[in-house]
């Protein structure tokens, strides 16, 4: 590149996926082995969607091919960062590392990043080097946008189910009744996390049913020119026995489990991509019934304790994406981890023709992929109260609990003197043993057992000489 030994777009942040709303800041790093004349140093970022099918119409002479093209510009931001736009405007970048400083923020209402067969998704930022008369440097960085999709939201606890009736056979030769009731546990879900599946098939015919599956398939909705493309995908399946002629067969939390998949988009005009589960019994010889259940991907995890934390309340008849970052996104949890779509290949965003581009142009988007919760069952009794405080799981020495790896599953104690707090530390040299409360062997009224009681006779070994004296634990 001649004179530029270096050029590139750093983030102030390692983080892989970005959210509508965020502020985006990082540097422009140009390094010159020699003095440069330039007008500017521009930069630029921008979302657009695109998407290209053709269609084969007519037949013999008249058969032709039409293409379909749907094109939308999400969002342009622009700023200059050094220098000027105006055609008369020169000015000498110097030799030497300059770093240009950016701050973007990411608009609100966008949809995720999206790669697919026949469309696309993307979000990228640019800086260019605006040279007169000259061919301008440009560089690249491509970044991947998750749309905030809340799995905790209120609108989302509704279970999704519904019934069917099938009379199994045909009119001269009915074979009897197929009764089909199901639903799911929730409405919203996060790639990683488990699907669980309640159904209860009555087989009443006189034939053997082949099996009861559970299914989750993607849409993909391409829309171009008044017209639209579907793609419909079988992600994920869990199949069951068989079910006799006069039985049944029954589903109680039935486990299904999600892969890496891109969240539901509904606000893109160019793609949308859509979930539902869906119950099938496999009917030999005839149409399969099944129980269609729309179901929302999201991108924040579900945790059962959300409701503790300051979270804005969302009207339920409000549009299910776009919302704006509450500022305690992941506050009170672990950031979760991200992974690209199965058998997705990376992408190049690069023009083959524009060879002043440069920058790493290989990308491929990442999305939200969680833990599955692991819950108590239903019905299950509430935990009981601990009178000292939260379970203590692992110990330090001195007997705190280790702080635990999410942040905010315990509660702070209270205050010193109430009843619950955290009993005090106990600083123990090597070798050393306090000695029993009073009145109590091994332990005192108020905390029995406290103290463990000796385990031979003449009570608990001595101190080691060189210890250092123990505080008394009063109480």
């Amino acid at each position: 590149m001649g004179k530029i030994q270096f050029f590139a777009i750093n983030f102030n942040t390692e983080r892989q996926v970005f959210y509508p709303g965020e502020q985006l800041a990082g540097n422009v790093v140009l390094v010159l082995t020699e003095p440069m004349k330039a007008r500017a140093i521009k930069m630029e970022f921008e979302g657009k969607s695109y998407c290209h099918w053709y269609e084969e119409e007519g037949s013999g002479d008249d058969k032709r091919t039409v293409h379909y093209t749907g094109k939308e510009k999400v969002f342009e931001l622009k700023m200059v960062l050094c220098g000027s736009s105006n055609s008369g405007s020169r000015m000498v970048l110097p030799a030497g590392q300059t770093n240009y400083p950016f701050m973007f923020q990411v608009p609100p209402n966008i949809p995720s990043s999206f790669e697919g067969l026949r469309g696309h998704i993307r979000y990228e930022m640019k800086a260019e080097i605006d040279r007169p008369w000259k061919f301008d440097h440009k560089v690249k960085r491509p970044i991947t946008i998750n749309d905030i999709i809340d799995t905790n939201q209120p609108q989302y606890s509704l279970q999704p189910g519904g019934t069917e009736h099938k009379d199994v056979g045909c009119l001269c030769c009915t074979a009897g009744p197929l009764e089909m009731k199901g639903h799911v546990d929730r409405s919203c879900y996060c790639p990683g996390e488990i699907i669980f599946i309640t159904a209860d098939i009555q087989n009443q015919t006189s034939r053997d049913m082949t099996g009861l599956k559970g299914k989750l398939i993607q849409t993909i909705i391409y829309m171009a020119e008044g017209d639209t493309k579907h793609e419909i995908h079988k992600v994920a399946m869990v199949e069951g026995a068989g079910i006799p002629k006069g039985g049944f067969a029954k589903w109680d939390n039935q486990a299904l489990n999600i892969p890496a998949l891109p969240p539901s988009i509904i606000n893109s005009r160019v793609i949308n991509v859509t979930y539902q589960v869906v119950i099938e019994v496999d009917v030999p010889w005839g149409l399969d019934p099944t129980i269609n259940m729309p179901i929302t991907m999201g991108t924040i995890p579900f945790r059962p304790a959300y409701q503790q934390i300051n979270v804005p309340q969302i009207d339920p008849n409000t549009p299910q994406m776009g919302m704006a970052p509450p500022s305690n996104i992941f506050t009170d949890m672990a950031p979760p981890s991200y992974a690209s779509v199965s058998g997705v290949q990376p992408i190049s965003i690069g023009d083959e023709s524009d060879h002043y581009t440069k920058g790493n142009l290989s990308y491929i988007p990442v999305y939200t992929f969680a833990q599955p919760y692991q819950g108590p069952p239903l019905n299950a009794p509430p935990p009981m109260q601990q009178p000292m405080g939260p379970p203590v799981i692992n110990q330090q020495p001195g007997g705190y609990p280790i702080p635990p790896q999410d942040p905010g599953m315990y509660p702070p104690p209270p205050p010193q003197g109430q009843p619950g707090g955290y009993p005090p530390l106990q600083q123990a040299a090597p070798g050393n043993f306090p000695p029993p409360a009073e009145g109590q062997p091994g332990g005192s009224q108020q905390n029995p057992g406290y103290y463990p009681p000796p385990q031979q006779d003449g009570g608990y070994p001595l101190a080691s000489p060189e210890a250092a004296p123990l505080p008394v634990i009063e109480g």
